[in-house]
């Protein structure tokens, strides 16, 4: 992992069904005053740019598959963290969040010819191994298929952290961070 140096932005991703809105609410406490950056898109929009500089953190869904990446917005930012979890319970997450919202009328592609659970788990594993996962970390990254990919998480990452494990990856973040 690559080492935290404060005198430059950092750049969290919040990858769905990850704990990202708690982390959320944790980072709001310790880059207070203009500090924390949020990256998500509002009323179906792209995301907005901002101004990041030492002692910033940009926190958000970035997904360079979608147009509003990393290194769309952020080209020169060299330090990344983010959460993960277990990959069948994220995803089994995901598609329970996926149903809701279509019913309140969000638009949901990958549920459009209405499949069981297991065929759009099926799909969504098909999905991953085709490199095509736009619910994945490399998509909200650099993109799928990057040489750069073998090399991001000793190059690029400061932390990486667990939903199973909340608490004590909040604490080694912020024994990083200081």
């Amino acid at each position: 992992m690559k080492t935290y140096d404060p005198s430059e932005p950092l750049i969290g991703l919040h990858i769905p069904k990850t704990g990202g809105t708690s982390l959320l609410r944790v980072l709001q406490e310790w880059f207070p005053n203009g500090q924390l950056a949020q990256h998500y898109r509002s009323d179906g929009g792209l995301p907005g740019r901002h101004a990041l500089r030492a002692g910033t953190c940009a926190y958000g869904h970035f997904n360079a598959l979608r147009g509003f990446g990393v290194r769309d917005y952020y080209p020169h930012v060299r330090q990344f963290f983010c959460f993960v979890r277990e990959p069948f319970d994220r995803i089994v997450s995901l598609w329970f969040y996926s149903r809701a919202t279509r019913t309140n009328g969000v638009e949901r592609p990958t549920l459009d010819d209405f499949p069981t659970c297991g065929t759009w788990l099926k799909q969504t594993a098909d999905c991953e191994a085709a490199h095509t996962n736009e619910q994945g970390m490399l998509a909200h990254t650099l993109g799928i298929g990057s040489a750069e990919n073998g090399d991001l998480l000793d190059n690029k990452f400061i932390f990486v952290g667990t939903m199973e494990r909340f608490a004590e990856s909040i604490d080694g973040l912020a024994g990083i961070l200081g």
